[in-house]
């Protein structure tokens, strides 16, 4: 099976248009042809952060892409694959077009839910420290060169969260962002 990403550059937007229609009114693409003709394309798959999404397979040359329904649907309203889709509710079921926006992967990691592995603080970007001298430690990860940023080491919870939000708003992170 052949990746999203090299489906971008070998399957003409053509192909998607003669197989796929859109259907605003639900956000979901449904078949134009074939056995599955008027049906709803996908299946609902989960990644490694539990986030659900829509995903399925299209033939084209003998070769089978793996796809993502709110690419394709970005590809068949605006003519362009998209960098990545930020789904602005947080529901990456909601294939609407007014809930979709292409951004950078920088920018879509700045709207991420609180990982499910965050049982210290319930805060993403603090966590418990050092047992000996009670300290809470402020972070956050500079994605374009997969680093670590200490923003610094607090005796309070409440301050290591303050500098975590205050770090959050001078950078651009939504308002979802660690809900």
């Amino acid at each position: 099976m052949a990746s999203q990403r090299r489906a971008k550059l070998e399957v003409p937007q053509e192909h998607f248009q003669e197989r796929l229609e859109y259907a605003e009114d639900i956000g979901r693409l449904i078949w134009k042809n074939g056995q599955c003709r008027g049906k709803p394309v996908g299946a609902v798959i989960k990644n490694k952060a539990g986030n659900e999404y829509r995903y399925f397979t299209l033939g084209y040359k003998g070769v089978n892409y793996n796809l993502f329904e709110h690419c394709v649907v970005w590809l068949l309203a605006r003519g362009e694959w998209p960098e990545e889709i930020d789904h602005l509710d947080g529901d990456g079921l909601n294939n609407k077009l007014e809930n979709l926006r292409n951004v950078t992967r920088s920018e879509n990691n700045r709207n991420h839910r609180l990982s499910k592995n965050n049982k210290t603080t319930g805060v993403t970007g603090v966590r418990f420290y050092d047992k000996k001298s009670p300290l809470w430690q402020a972070y956050s990860y500079n994605t374009a060169e997969g680093k670590q940023i200490q923003l610094g080491n607090y005796k309070t919870l409440f301050d290591a969260v303050c500098a975590r939000k205050s770090f959050e708003l001078k950078n651009g992170y939504t308002e979802r962002h660690g809900r």
